[in-house]
């Protein structure tokens, strides 16, 4: 599985894929400028985060994964060598698991620096800011299976189309005190965020002790059993194709 795995990272290495790591931090960072100032950077860089950039950023790195397997021969070196497709279909979910763990803590680490200007009011300390960050990849993991998939079947467009749909729309779930947000695990990401940073679905700030903390193992349990079970759904499914 390792040798699966450095294989496909050597794919991404010097690619768009990689400069993605950078540029969507980056890119959150200026939109929450852009759109509320420096008041409150510091929760809405979480906020459009999770909320909008990273599942494009998802479907983007999923996508540009197929893309590359399709320019160089649609799969056809893939079916025919003797490897297992089903380490190979992993392999690409771990590689861009890794990614989304790195840009998602690259974040986090901008985040917490922006106590140095003295425009951005320090409301949230750098710890909870990491282990928000942290929390929001691991809980929206289970995203990369399901666009890969996506990607395979319709190409790169349906995946960040339909994952920055959805991860705006959850915001409106969210915002409501209705509990149907346990059945869609697009609103996890917000609501691990609530009682470690204090952000409300709205992006506002709010006290950190209003909000259930136990929320925290439970959703990361469920967000792990859910991309494990995507995983390999998907990856049976990838191994089940024929090269057409």
């Amino acid at each position: 599985m390792g040798k699966y795995l450095y294989c496909e990272t050597l794919k991404i290495k010097h690619t768009f894929s990689q400069k993605l790591i950078f540029i969507a931090p980056i890119a959150t960072i200026l939109l929450a400028i852009f759109i509320g100032g420096t008041y409150n950077l510091q929760s809405m860089n979480l906020y459009w985060w999770y909320a909008f950039i990273l599942c494009g950023f998802i479907g983007i790195l999923s996508g540009l994964s197929i893309q590359r397997e399709q320019r160089a021969g649609k799969f056809y070196s893939v079916y025919s060598q003797p490897i297992k497709l089903t380490h190979f279909w992993v392999s690409k979910v771990a590689a861009i698991s890794i990614l989304v763990l790195v840009a998602s803590l690259l974040l986090g680490l901008l985040t917490a620096l922006t106590v140095v200007w003295e425009a951005v009011p320090n409301v949230i300390s750098p710890a909870r800011i990491l282990l928000g960050s942290a929390a929001i990849a691991i809980s929206s993991l289970w995203q990369i299976p399901l666009c890969l998939w996506l990607a395979s079947k319709a190409g790169m467009f349906l995946p960040v189309l339909f994952n920055t749909v959805m991860g705006l729309f959850s915001t409106l779930i969210t915002a409501t005190s209705s509990s149907l947000w346990w059945f869609i695990p697009y609103t996890w990401a917000s609501k691990i965020t609530e009682p470690i940073t204090g952000i409300k679905s709205s992006g506002d700030m709010g006290a950190i002790t209003n909000y259930n903390a136990s929320l925290i193992p439970i959703i990361l349990c469920i967000s792990a059993a859910l991309f494990l079970v995507l995983t390999l759904v998907t990856a049976k499914w990838f191994a089940r194709q024929e090269v057409k």
